[in-house]
């Protein structure tokens, strides 16, 4: 018999009883947004300082490695003949790992700073129209301007949710909630 996940109990939460003790509710969302935002500066100055540092030792390191790769290569290129045995092997072997030579697979590149617009006119005008990818996409915005008629289609569904917000005014920081999931929540 297969064993019952334990029920998570709910916690019973307070409720204010009149618009004073609300106000305080609104206060301590507030000095908890306080609080919640001081950690989080605190934690991005720390993990800031770490990268700091971390990309001062990295940067030496990753320049070491470009030097060595540098001789390596030097070393490689000027026995290529021999090492490749007449271009007939493009790995080399050694005992702590290997070093090779290899070929990418042909690319398309297009200029730097090319107009696109202008250069996918000037295809279409000498007739090279089979260049050009079209991509269709769902327009949302034509369907939330004709809701009705959008919602006649299968798997469409124009959806809207009341939402409950509280703003300090002590924070920038608004909280936000779905009115109906709050409801399943009392």
């Amino acid at each position: 018999m297969a064993k019952k996940k334990p029920v998570a109990k709910k916690r019973a939460i307070a409720v204010p009883r009149d618009l004073d003790e609300a106000s305080t509710f609104v206060a301590r969302i507030g000095e908890y947004q306080r609080e919640i935002a001081a950690i989080n500066n605190d934690l991005a100055a720390k993990t800031q300082a770490l990268k700091d540092k971390v990309k001062v030792q990295m940067a030496q390191l990753s320049g070491d490695v470009g030097e060595l790769v540098e001789g390596l290569f030097a070393f490689a290129q000027a026995r290529y003949e021999e090492l490749t045995q007449g271009g007939k092997v493009k790995t080399v072997k050694l005992p702590s790992g290997s070093f090779s030579w290899r070929t990418t697979p042909p690319a398309v590149q297009l200029e730097r700073g090319l107009d696109l617009a202008e250069f996918l006119d000037g295809l279409r005008h000498m007739g090279l129209a089979k260049f050009i990818r079209i991509s269709e996409s769902l327009d949302k915005e034509a369907m939330l301007a004709n809701p009705e008629e959008a919602q006649t289609v299968p798997g469409v569904k124009i959806v809207q949710a009341e939402q409950f917000s509280v703003k300090p005014d002590s924070v920038d920081a608004e909280i936000v909630g779905n009115v109906d999931k709050l409801k399943k929540a009392l």
